[in-house]
């Protein structure tokens, strides 16, 4: 009997899901966005992953030789190895 009330009320109910191609449908607001990286404007630098709240940013280490006129230096950089977007909180 149960299965019969249901059939019924949906008989006259709105559809629940929405015709996707013809009605656009509006992010919500707490939506933050897409993530975007840019490696060509990564500096190695490593701050990224020091303020990111979920820790979901994995970096490496290398040693990169930098010369200072006639000095040669050595200088570690940290470049992202991967992002995990299922910890990513997409906070900017």
């Amino acid at each position: 009997m149960k299965i019969y009330l249901e059939v019924l009320k949906s008989l006259f109910s709105r559809p629940a899901t929405r015709k996707y191609p013809k009605e656009k449908t509006l992010p919500p607001e707490s939506y933050r966005g897409r993530l975007t990286f840019d490696r060509k404007k990564c500096t190695a630098c490593g701050l990224c992953r020091m303020v990111c709240p979920t820790k979901a940013i994995r970096l490496g280490i290398r040693m990169k030789k930098i010369k200072v006129g006639k000095l040669t230096f050595k200088k570690a950089i940290h470049p992202i190895i991967s992002i995990d977007m299922g910890r990513c909180a997409f906070c900017g």
